[in-house]
């Protein structure tokens, strides 16, 4: 059932050795790791992570989901670049997504993500599906600083750390090898009834999908006009709010970007904002929504799981765009982002839009949309990032 036995979940930046020809942290950890984990095991273990230095975009995510899709356990290497990552964050949720598909998140009510910890971060920064993962922490305190531990400068602290992890590990994939048989054996029983139940499942969820449209008193069309260049927007009222049904397209002088900083992308996908400039960008009798009317917004449309596809339009984002209606009229696009160094990822596989509420000094709460389901997700990211834009009328 599964080919790989341990996938590594990390930040690029924490695996840059110190010195040209050195090898990277995770690259040591990774083959030390392997090597006990062997020996408790009897056999030779398989670990994986992206050696490659793929480049994001679709080859990137069909070979990391695929090797998710066949991962028992997940580690997850935890430093502040990795909880600020969307697309590391991203994996621990979609591994949790296919493991619920399968024998379970949990195994004997432990988490199948195992979170190292390189360097201290809040555990509310965590991914929230990993928040009650165990931490095995691979840092020490000099001079009341957090260190890394690192087998050259700490190797007896560093293969005690190693040998309780490997340990752990395990005792843990042995119940993950004895319930995916388990697994294997009861789906073979069920055989034929399974499919029917199945059936009778998607034709409820259907019905149901059905019965949750809303009325036509409940979402109208409108338009808007802003005064300060002219744009007009297409509106939509859902429920008792009305949102923009486009991203904002307004030039601010600064803390705004165009994707790949191409002019051509802003009527499509409107302009990315730096929260900052997010917070005060939308029209007067318009505003940012905060993460409470988010929660109105997707929670008439169903719930997380439910919204997305009613939120994300039929077309302009890349197949297989799952479950895409767009009942709501609220006609979401794949507008991508912006990172604090120039750099823009993932226009048409994903969106992502700003909320007014702040979550500390550093990191606000935003709402995201993904091309590969139909989950709303929520989280929090830099503020110096640049997301999309929807306005809420006042």
């Amino acid at each position: 059932m599964f080919d790989i036995d341990i996938f590594i979940s990390y930040a690029r930046i924490d695996d840059k050795p110190f010195a040209k020809g050195e090898e990277g942290w995770v690259a040591t950890f990774h083959d030390a790791l392997e090597n006990r984990l062997s020996v408790h095991m009897g056999e030779q273990v398989k670990i994986w992570r992206d050696m490659e230095g793929l480049e994001s975009g679709d080859l990137w995510e069909k070979k990391i989901y695929e090797k998710l899709e066949k991962a028992a356990l997940v580690i997850a290497i935890i430093s502040p670049r990795f909880v600020a990552s969307q697309w590391c964050v991203r994996e621990i949720e979609y591994f949790a997504e296919i493991a619920n598909n399968n024998i379970g998140f949990k195994v004997d009510n432990k988490i199948r993500v195992v979170k190292v910890v390189k360097f201290p971060v809040d555990n509310e920064k965590h991914p929230e599906a990993i928040r009650e993962s165990q931490n095995f922490d691979f840092y020490y305190s000099e001079n009341q600083r957090p260190k890394e531990i690192n087998i050259v400068t700490k190797r007896d602290l560093y293969e005690n750390k190693l040998e309780e992890l490997a340990w752990d590990i395990h005792l843990l994939l042995k119940r993950v090898r004895l319930k995916a048989e388990e697994f294997q054996i009861r789906n073979y029983e069920l055989g034929i009834e399974q499919e029917k139940a199945e059936k009778e499942k998607a034709d409820a969820q259907t019905r149901q999908r059905l019965q949750d449209l809303p009325t036509s008193e409940e979402l109208k069309e409108g338009s808007f006009t802003d005064s300060r260049d002219g744009h007009i927007y297409k509106t939509i009222k859902i429920g008792n709010q009305t949102w923009m049904a486009e991203n904002l397209a307004y030039k601010a002088s600064d803390g705004c970007w165009t994707y790949d900083n191409n002019e051509n992308n802003v009527a499509k996908y409107g302009y990315l904002y730096n929260w900052e400039t997010a917070k005060k960008i939308c029209p007067a009798g318009w505003h940012l929504p905060s993460d409470d009317e988010w929660n109105i917004l997707i929670n008439f449309l169903g719930g997380d799981d439910k919204a997305g596809g009613k939120l994300k339009s039929t077309n302009g984002w890349t197949s297989p765009n799952t479950r895409a209606t767009n009942e709501s009229g609220f006609t979401a696009l794949p507008g991508g982002y912006r990172y604090p160094d120039g750099t823009f990822y993932y226009v048409g596989n994903y969106g992502s839009w700003w909320s007014s509420t702040a979550y500390d000094a550093s990191y606000a709460w935003y709402r995201g949309l993904y091309y590969g389901n139909a989950t709303v997700g929520r989280s929090i990211y830099g503020k110096a990032d640049g997301f999309s834009v929807r306005c809420v009328r006042d």
